[in-house]
């Protein structure tokens, strides 16, 4: 098939507006570059099929996916690979490393876009997965492997069948293309609707959202390659011949505009934005072919080599950046270095890989199943290899390893979720005949506390007991809406006064809801006002029921989670100013305890300063073990750190008179 240069031109403006938005240069809809590819690849595949089948009279199945495997499969393994290899040296040993390897393991056999579904293309760790973008490939080789045997079965019904036959296999193929174009828009523009059938209530509840859906799936992306298809193929073909030039041209710059809006961000960045950007690279594809006044837009020689590097330069330009990230901050200087180590390794794997697979003979020779056994068994020892690597690096760097910081005293139901006082008793910590009750309520705080809590308690002879929902603080604030629409705080309620325990620990990251989130009618001041209010009514409710009480203060919060940043080629702990890190918990800390004061109160705070922070600077590091799971919660050695404070405010609560 002779390849269009102007086709090869797509290519190019298509991967250059990807490159764009990912390397933050101002393009907002350039990742709408993604669904240009898909109608070029659905127009190229679709010409080269047929074509094929014009010359040869049949259509050959094991060629169709052999050129596919040939084409696609080398690049590919080689940048999964490498990236593999180099995050085990540039990326944290935490979270990272073990995303590359799932990552890995999904890229060769083309499900990356069903790995990814849970989490999402803009969920906030996307930034760091640097093989997110392997999800494409993988929703293309999907209808690859659907498209063939489609255009397989059309062809042979429209030979051997009447006009109206050929005529109601069109309206199918139709009604089947706008069928998918229909699920991409509901599934994202009636989100919420759709979230409430009961065929979605499963995938919900396992975090499975219906736009994620629309975004991965191949059924809801079907449409974009069926854009491209038509243009291609003869039985949806509209024979219109451009009689005058200038009508070529002004129906590319008419369609130039219209994907130009959609990446531009002039209009809203949804489903909109996709249905106009894959309109226009349908008319681009259609009216370039007839552009006489402005060829050299996409046949330029420098466009056309882009063109033909873009899919090395897609597979490695995410890569890269992701690394980048992690070594350098992202300066200017630092995206032109990786712009151009971009395009020199694309040009070099298009050079020396690439090519060489689909036109040296000796190479050409190497059967399709070889080359998948081979990949796999290299992405396979890869795994293997990161899988005992990771755990040493993560031990060397912080003292501890992922499944350390993974496992803990107190199991997820009793430390994160929702539960009622019937649920209670499996979150019983210690000997039912201890010498009484503590329990630990609270948000994420309360969470991150209860191993040192459970220990502590565990040491004292005591029972206990952990209540905590993220995102719920104990202390009931107006503005708070979610957490108070919920029954969670009266459950809470209900067992302190039926349980009577003799001490209650509070704890609470106050400065969340007083401080950091923005709420329309409340201000800073009034709802640190309130904060302390609550807490008065609060100590005075638990104390009427019999307990005592100790208000657990957050620990110091910091700037960053240094578990995220660290890898061999950066191990340094930076310190930060004690000022800096308590500057955001100051305010609420005060209100809090000039309430208390008032109240009359000789309350007792649990206090972590000392432990993590000098007079100078705090540190998230304790006797070279990492302290923190993210910037402001502990973590289980933290929080076990915290053994011998917590029991001392026990000992002073429970002594007192």
């Amino acid at each position: 098939m002779e390849q269009r240069r102007d086709v090869q031109g797509l290519r190019a403006v298509a991967v250059l507006l990807v490159l764009l938005y990912h390397f933050d240069l101002g393009v907002r809809g350039g990742y709408l570059g993604v669904d240009m590819f898909f109608v070029i690849s659905g127009y190229v595949i679709s010409r080269s099929t047929l074509t094929g089948i014009q010359k040869e009279g049949r259509f050959d199945w094991r060629r169709f996916y052999l050129r596919r495997i040939r084409r696609l499969l080398p690049a590919i393994s080689v940048v999964s690979v490498a990236t593999a290899l180099a995050s085990l040296l540039t990326l944290s040993p935490f979270g990272q490393q073990q995303t590359t390897t799932k990552m890995l393991l999904s890229a060769g056999t083309y499900i990356s876009n069903i790995v990814l579904i849970k989490s999402g293309y803009f969920a906030l760790d996307s930034a760091s997965n640097p093989l997110l973008h392997l999800w494409s490939l993988a929703v293309e080789e999907q209808f690859y492997l659907m498209w063939g045997p489609v255009i397989l079965g059309v062809l042979f019904i429209m030979r051997k069948s009447g006009a109206r036959i050929r005529l109601l296999v069109k309206y199918v193929l139709a009604a089947t293309l706008l069928g998918s174009l229909g699920l991409f828009v509901l599934f994202i523009r009636y989100e919420p609707i759709v979230v409430t059938w009961w065929g979605f209530r499963f995938l919900n509840g396992n975090g499975i959202m219906p736009s994620q859906l629309a975004f991965y799936l191949p059924i809801t992306r079907a449409w974009e390659f069926g854009a491209g298809a038509m243009l291609a193929t003869p039985f949806w073909t509209v024979r219109t011949r451009i009689k005058h030039h200038w009508m070529g041209d002004a129906g590319f710059v008419l369609s130039s505009a219209v994907v130009g809006v959609a990446v531009s961000g002039w209009m809203p960045l949804d489903e909109t934005a996709v249905i106009v950007a894959v309109v226009g690279t349908v008319g681009l594809i259609f009216f370039a072919q007839y552009v006489r006044a402005l060829k050299f837009v996409l046949e330029n020689r420098a466009i056309v080599k882009i063109g033909d590097i873009s899919y090395s330069v897609y597979l490695w330009h995410w890569p890269i950046w992701v690394i980048f990230g992690a070594l350098f901050s992202r300066s200017l200087t630092a995206t032109f270095v990786a712009v151009v180590l971009t395009f020199v390794i694309a040009a070099a794997q298009y050079k020396f890989i690439e090519q060489p697979i689909r036109k040296v003979e000796k190479l050409r020779r190497i059967r399709g199943r070889h080359m998948v056994a081979g990949f796999l068994t290299a992405t396979l020892v890869v795994s293997l290899m990161m899988n005992q690597f990771t755990p040493a690096v993560a031990k060397n760097l912080i003292g501890t390893t992922q499944n350390e910081l993974d496992t803990h005293i107190v199991d997820e139901p009793c430390a994160g979720r929702m539960y009622t006082l019937g649920s209670a008793s499996s979150c019983w910590y210690g000997d039912k005949k201890s010498i009484g009750l503590a329990i630990l309520v609270g948000d994420s705080q309360a969470k991150s506390l209860s191993d040192g809590f459970v220990a502590a308690a565990r040491n004292l002879n005591m029972n206990a007991l952990v209540f905590a929902r993220a995102g719920c603080p104990f202390m009931s604030v107006d503005a708070i809406i979610p957490c108070e629409k919920t029954q969670w705080r009266a459950d809470m309620w209900a067992a302190i006064k039926t349980l009577g325990p003799k001490l209650v620990i509070v704890a609470n990251l106050n400065y969340l809801y007083t401080e950091e989130i923005e709420y329309e009618i409340y201000s800073r001041a009034k709802l640190r006002v309130s904060w302390g209010n609550e807490t008065v009514k609060t100590i005075k409710r638990i104390k009427s029921f019999g307990s005592k009480i100790v208000i657990a203060e957050p620990p110091p919060k910091f700037s960053q989670d240094f578990r995220s940043q660290i890898s061999l080629f950066n191990k340094s702990f930076a310190l930060e100013p004690f000022a800096q890190v308590h500057e955001r918990l100051i305010s609420t800390r005060a209100a809090e305890r000039r309430a208390i004061i008032a109240y009359g109160q000789s309350q007792i705070f649990i206090n972590f300063d000392d432990i993590l922070c000098s007079e100078t600077d705090c540190s998230q590091f304790i006797n070279g073990k990492l302290a923190y799971e993210d910037p402001s919660h502990l973590s289980k050695q933290g929080s076990l750190a915290m053994i011998n404070k917590i029991a001392d405010a026990i000992h002073l609560v429970l002594d007192a008179k």
